[in-house]
């Protein structure tokens, strides 16, 4: 499957608008709108986006309460401090720290 279909089926799953998307990942909406239409997204990029999807697939798995997907900055700000916590721990031996449980 393309990662192109991919990463739309997953937005699709998600209820996530690509606007949202493009300012969870700073990635120009544009950009996004345009390479996901004619398939273009260069690999790095496409494996990029599929990782913050992922991150957000599991914020949704573990948040109390709906994410609101138009707020995305206030997204961002929380996959961002989820981030920031991984690497302390990590850098603390807590290597296997990846996912919020």
């Amino acid at each position: 499957m393309a990662k192109e279909l991919e990463i739309e089926q997953k937005l699709t799953q998600l209820n996530c608008a690509i606007r949202s998307l493009s300012v969870i990942s700073r990635t120009g909406r544009t950009k996004l709108t345009d390479s996901l239409t004619h398939k273009t997204l260069p690999e790095a990029e496409a494996n990029r986006l599929l990782a913050v999807l992922a991150e957000m697939e599991e914020l949704v798995r573990v948040s109390p309460i709906p994410v609101d997907w138009s707020r995305p900055e206030e997204v961002r700000t929380i996959l961002d401090r989820r981030r920031d916590a991984i690497r302390i721990l990590q850098n603390e031996g807590l290597e296997e720290v990846t996912q919020w449980s």
